[in-house]
């Protein structure tokens, strides 16, 4: 989960933009209460500091994807 979301919540803007992080993270669009669910309706802030959050663990998770190909023999792209 994005670093802002698991500290404490200071104040009321911070607590719109950790429900922000939230829904963009869970990608929740269904009946959003805020327009930040997919990439595209994110602004641009809350989409920067996902995928910040996110980076580590997509770059592990592409090099095990590539390894795993590399065993079967099917290219990774």
């Amino acid at each position: 989960m994005p670093p802002a979301v698991l500290g404490i919540i200071p104040n009321a803007a911070c607590a719109v933009e950790a429900a922000q992080l939230i829904q963009l993270y869970m990608a929740y669009a269904p009946q959003p209460p805020f327009n930040s669910g997919t990439p595209e309706t994110s602004p641009a802030a809350i989409l920067n500091e996902t995928r910040r959050a996110v980076a580590d663990i997509t770059t592990r998770r592409d090099a095990t994807a590539r390894r795993v190909a590399a065993r079967l023999g099917v290219d990774a792209g």
